[in-house]
C-alpha cells in the first residue's frame, strides 16, 4: 500500500514537473500595473510578457505564469504602463544639428538677442555665426530687428539667426555678400525684405536657400555625437519613435551608419526633403530600412508659416495690408511631383498652414486618389483650415498630421494675423478629427519643445505647460485623454506605415514602454501637469532610467 501511494505520488510530482518544463519560455514579466494597450479596443491590462523583444501576451499575472516560465519578474507597484510614445513631427536631426548654434529661444528683445550672439562669438570655433530660435511675437511692439546694429556688431563676419519656425532669417551684411544676395536678387517662393530698395537682412521662406547653401555642416563626428545626445533627450521623455522630416541624402547616410552599428536605436522614420535632385533619387531606390531607421516618404512644402506672414491664406492678413503670404513652389510643380510619387512606395507628406495651402493641397490628393488614400497620403501641420463643408469633406481618407502646442505658442497673436472670423478653422484639431477619423500628434520640435506631455496638454486641456491660460484656448477644439494618447501612439504608428510593429501593446509586436506614476486618462490636470517618465523600455530593454 505504502509503495503503491509512492509510486503515484512520484508520478505525480514527474508530471508536474514535466508539465512545468514544457511551459514556453519568456523573457520578462511586468506587472502589478495599469497598461494602457492602446489596441483597438483600448484594452487595459495588468501583466505583460515580453519575448525575444516582442509583446508575447498580455493579461493578469497569476494566468501569464500558468501559462509562462519567467526569466525575470518586474514588480511597477501600481504603476502606469504606456506603449512608447511617438512623435508624428519632428525635425530629429535638425534638433541635433542645432546644438553647436547659438540659442535665441526665450529672448525677450532685440537686445538680449544681440548679447547672446555675441556672447556666443567669443567661444564659437566656425567662422559663420549662426543662432536659432527668435521669436518677435514676444517682443514689445516697438522692439524690432536691426540690421545696422548687427552690421556693426559683426561687421566682417558672416552671421546668420534664424526665427523659431525656420521659415525666416535676420542676416548681416557680409552674409548677404558671401551668399549673392543684392536688392536686384529674385528667389521664387520666397520674399527678400526692402526699405527704400535696400535689403534689411530678413529673408523668408525660399529666399534662405542661397544663405544656408554658403554654410557647411558640422563634421560627421560632431553631428554624430548630438545625434546619439539628442536620442538620449527623446528616451528620457518616453519617445520611443520619431518621424523626422525634411532630411538630405547626405544626413541620411549618416544615420544609416549610426544604426547600422546601433548606436541609434529610436525608431525613426525618416521623410525625404523637397528638392528635386532627392526626389529622382529616392524614387530609383528601394525604401530604405537598416535596424530602427526607415526612409518612408518625402516632406513637400506648399506654403511657410504664419508668424513669418508666409503661409497662405485665402483674403489677406488681418494685420497686413493686402498680404496674402504665397505658395513655395508653382502648384503644376506639386502636381508633378505627386504624379511621379503615386506609384512609388513612399508616401506623400505635404507642409501646408494656411486656408488657401490647405485647401489646394486637398484638391491636388483628390486628382491622384485612390493611391492617396492607399498610400497614406497625409497633410503636415493642417493649421488654419476652411470650414466649409465642401472642403472638410475631402479630410476624409487624408491624414491630419498636426502640431497641438503651436495653438498655444501663437495664441497671443494668431487671432490678429487672422480675424475673428478665420480663426474658427484655426488649429481646429476637434473638427479634423471629426472628418478624417484619426490624428497623428507631434511637437515640430526644435519649433516646439521636445516633450511629448506638452502634446497632451494642449491637445486634452488646451493649456501650455505652465497651466495657461487658466481656461484653456478654444477649448471646443479640444480632443479627449483617450485620443490624444492615441494620436501620440497608435494613430502616429498608422500615419508611418509602422502599426504592424509599433503604437500599441499587443501580441507579437515589439515592445516598446515607458513606466510613469501619472495617469494620463485618469489623473487630475494638477498631477497630470507633473507627469514624468521613470523608465522607457526598447524591444524589452531598459534605454533608461529616473535615477
Amino acid at each position: 500500500m505504502i509503495r503503491w501511494l509512492y509510486i503515484v505520488l512520484n508520478t505525480a510530482l514527474i508530471i508536474g514537473l514535466g508539465a512545468c518544463q514544457s511551459k514556453p519560455k519568456a523573457d520578462l514579466m511586468v506587472y502589478n500595473a495599469r497598461i494602457y494597450s492602446c489596441d483597438s479596443l483600448c484594452t487595459v491590462y495588468e501583466a505583460m510578457a515580453v519575448q525575444n523583444g516582442r509583446v508575447l501576451a498580455l493579461g493578469n499575472a497569476d494566468s501569464l505564469r500558468s501559462v509562462y516560465q519567467f526569466k525575470q519578474f518586474k514588480n511597477l507597484q501600481g504603476c502606469v504602463v504606456y506603449p512608447g510614445f511617438i512623435d508624428a513631427h519632428c525635425h530629429f536631426s535638425g534638433y541635433a544639428a542645432d546644438m553647436y548654434k547659438c540659442s535665441l529661444k526665450g529672448s525677450r528683445s532685440f537686445d538680449e538677442l544681440l548679447m547672446r550672439v555675441k556672447n556666443y562669438a567669443k567661444t564659437a570655433s566656425q567662422e559663420w555665426i549662426y543662432g536659432r530660435g527668435w521669436d518677435q511675437t514676444d517682443w514689445l511692439p516697438t522692439d524690432v530687428l536691426d540690421f545696422d546694429r548687427l552690421n556693426a556688431a559683426f561687421p566682417n563676419r558672416p552671421v546668420v539667426l534664424k526665427r523659431i519656425d525656420g521659415h525666416a532669417m535676420m542676416v548681416n551684411q557680409e552674409a548677404l555678400r558671401r551668399a549673392g544676395i543684392t536688392a536686384k536678387t529674385k528667389i521664387k517662393g520666397g520674399c527678400i525684405e526692402l526699405k527704400n530698395g535696400i535689403p534689411t537682412g530678413l529673408l523668408i521662406d525660399n529666399a534662405m536657400n542661397p544663405v544656408e547653401a554658403c554654410i557647411a555642416p558640422p563634421p560627421d563626428s560632431t553631428w554624430s555625437r548630438y545625434l546619439k545626445t539628442a536620442q538620449q533627450h527623446c528616451l528620457q521623455l518616453g519617445l520611443t519613435g520619431i518621424q523626422d522630416c525634411g532630411v538630405s541624402t547626405s544626413t541620411i547616410r549618416l544615420l544609416k551608419s549610426l544604426y547600422q552599428k546601433k548606436e541609434l536605436v529610436l525608431n525613426n522614420y525618416v521623410l525625404v526633403r523637397d528638392a528635386p535632385e532627392e526626389l529622382s533619387y529616392w524614387l530609383n531606390q528601394k525604401p530604405l530600412k537598416v535596424n530602427g531607421l526607415k526612409v518612408g516618404g518625402f516632406k513637400l512644402y506648399a506654403d511657410g508659416a504664419l508668424g513669418s506672414r508666409g503661409a497662405c491664406l485665402k483674403q489677406a492678413y488681418s494685420d497686413a495690408g493686402m498680404q496674402k503670404g504665397f505658395f513655395l513652389q508653382p502648384l503644376d510643380s506639386i502636381r508633378q511631383k505627386l504624379r511621379r510619387i503615386q506609384n512609388s512606395p513612399y508616401q506623400v507628406c505635404t507642409h501646408a498652414i494656411g486656408d488657401s495651402a490647405n485647401g489646394t493641397v486637398l484638391l491636388l490628393y483628390q486628382e491622384f486618389m485612390p493611391q492617396a488614400h492607399t498610400n497614406r497620403w497625409r497633410i503636415e501641420h493642417a493649421q488654419v483650415i476652411d470650414q466649409s463643408i465642401n472642403s472638410l469633406s475631402l479630410w476624409k481618407k487624408i491624414i491630419p498630421s498636426v502640431q497641438p502646442t503651436h495653438a498655444l505658442s501663437d495664441r497671443n497673436w494668431a487671432e490678429a494675423r487672422l480675424g475673428q472670423t478665420r480663426m474658427q478653422g484655426a488649429y481646429a484639431y476637434k473638427t479634423l478629427l471629426r472628418h478624417a477619423g484619426l490624428l497623428a500628434l507631434g511637437t515640430d520640435f526644435p519649433v516646439e519643445e521636445i516633450n511629448p506631455l506638452h502634446t497632451f496638454l494642449a491637445a486634452v486641456f488646451r493649456k501650455d505647460a505652465k497651466g495657461l491660460p487658466n481656461n484653456g484656448y478654444r477649448v471646443e477644439e479640444s480632443i479627449s485623454r483617450t485620443e490624444a494618447l492615441l494620436g501620440m501612439t497608435r494613430w502616429a504608428a498608422y500615419a508611418s506605415f509602422s502599426e504592424g510593429d509599433l503604437g500599441s501593446l499587443e501580441p507579437g509586436k515589439q515592445a516598446d514602454f515607458i513606466v510613469s506614476a501619472v495617469d494620463l486618462i485618469r489623473d487630475t490636470e494638477s498631477k497630470i501637469m507633473r507627469f514624468e517618465v521613470l523608465e522607457t523600455y526598447l524591444q524589452g530593454k531598459l534605454v533608461y532610467q529616473k535615477k
